[in-house]
């Protein structure tokens, strides 16, 4: 429930977000972005093959090696009896794994968006309105200006790779921000991994305390 809260609220500040650009940035806005297009997509293109790499590796790898085992499952139903708010077995590895899967979904359609505005013209190519590239559309509603802007040739055109370019741009930062989510299930199921050696190491250092107090008790 904390989760889907969590997604919905960044899919409003993501829709927030593209609103605010798409009104108070100016129109070549994303031209002059510091990060450069071909960055992006090699980085998201060694990002998604991570993390598909990651999720058939890391999900196999903890279920094979922990959550199938006998004493993590002993541990989870000691834990179950003591914490009232406990989770099932496999919930945090269910959890672990569609944030993965969500990642790379959203890896995979930013990189279809930053495709398909590769093959979209420069603003700078609409010579008829290159006055108009450095104002943002709020600017030219204050101006007056935005019905002389929609009556020059190429206008809608600009307009619509101007909602396209934020579109992309937003959609980058999301999944940037969902993959930081991801990163933060895996600590999750880390720590879990990590108490449950930390008992384990306990209950054999106290099981080979009181063997050796016995044995010192039945020498003397």
């Amino acid at each position: 429930m904390e989760r889907e809260q969590l997604e919905t609220n960044l899919k409003r500040l993501a829709c927030l977000t593209f609103a605010g650009i798409l009104i108070f940035a100016r129109l070549d806005f994303f031209q002059n972005f510091k990060i450069q297009i071909s960055s992006i997509f090699s980085g998201l293109l060694a990002l998604t093959g991570f993390l598909f790499g990651a999720r058939t590796f890391i999900i196999f790898k903890l279920y094979e090696i922990v959550y199938s085992s006998e004493e993590y499952q002993d541990w989870h139903k000691e834990s179950s009896i003591i914490a009232t708010n406990s989770e099932p077995l496999f919930t945090p590895l269910k959890r672990l794994d569609d944030n993965l899967k969500r990642a790379i979904s959203i890896c995979k359609y930013s990189l279809i968006l930053l495709g398909v505005y590769c093959f979209l013209p420069s603003p700078e190519d609409y010579v008829t309105i290159a006055t108009f590239l450095n104002k943002s559309f709020f600017e030219m509603f204050n101006s007056g200006n935005i019905a002389g802007f929609f009556g020059l040739e190429g206008s809608v055109k600009l307009t619509f790779i101007k909602v396209f370019s934020d579109l992309v741009l937003v959609y980058f930062f999301y999944n940037v921000l969902f993959v930081f989510l991801t990163i933060k299930s895996i600590n999750q199921n880390i720590k879990a991994i990590i108490e449950f050696w930390e008992t384990r190491y306990e209950k054999k250092q106290a099981a080979h305390t009181a063997k050796e107090k016995s044995s010192q008790e039945t020498t003397k």
